[in-house]
């Protein structure tokens, strides 16, 4: 969805530059993408991954990190499964990385909140 939501954005950027129908096409496709757009998408995605690892935490109450486990493996199968193709091995990978540190940290820090009692 953050993708999705993320490139439609970019696409209304583009526009927005005054570049033409074809450039902003080409720029769309390219795997090079915009650093900024690159930078935005990954912070997003890891935000999502933290915040999705602290809920898991959370609402399980027990088992914190296998069920993190579970969502990192259901997190980067549909990730890997939703791209098209034309994303660079590189953001691929980044994204990979990302998703399997940060999910277990927002689990982490779950837990510590659950045996905290708030």
């Amino acid at each position: 969805m953050v993708g999705i939501a993320f490139t439609l954005a970019y696409g209304v950027y583009l526009a927005a530059t005054g570049i033409s129908q074809e450039e902003a096409q080409q720029a769309m496709s390219s795997e090079n993408p915009d650093a900024f757009f690159t930078v935005a998408l990954l912070a997003i995605g890891g935000a999502g991954s933290f915040i999705g690892g602290y809920v898991c935490a959370r609402i399980a109450r027990h088992r914190e990190y296998a069920l993190a486990a579970i969502l990192t493996v259901i997190s980067l199968v549909l990730g890997w499964s939703l791209t098209n193709g034309n994303e660079p091995a590189a953001m691929i990978l980044m994204g990979t990385v990302i998703t399997i540190a940060l999910t277990p940290a927002g689990a982490w820090y779950g837990a510590q909140r659950n045996r905290s009692g708030r």
